[in-house]
């Protein structure tokens, strides 16, 4: 198993998203945007057979997802 830093994940009820040696907390409307354009990536990477590409742009998909996931468990329980 590789490790990698993550891309997305949540803090204290924040989805963040590293950029270079940084951590930005990214809104709402910023997480819909980068989900729109990794479905559109994956779209395209399916089309042309692309696997490797697939594969990245699924895992980061994922990643944002559930960091969403956790931030929305963080502010239903009044924690964030």
């Amino acid at each position: 198993m590789t490790t990698e830093p993550l891309l997305f994940w949540c803090s204290g009820g924040d989805v963040m998203m590293r950029v270079g040696p940084t951590a930005v907390r990214i809104d709402a409307e910023t997480q819909e945007e980068i989900l729109a354009d990794y479905e559109v990536q994956r779209r395209a990477a399916e089309a042309r057979k692309a696997d490797t590409l697939l594969l990245e742009t699924v895992k980061r998909s994922f990643q944002l997802t559930r960091a969403r996931i956790e931030a929305g468990r963080w502010a239903r329980a009044g924690i964030a």
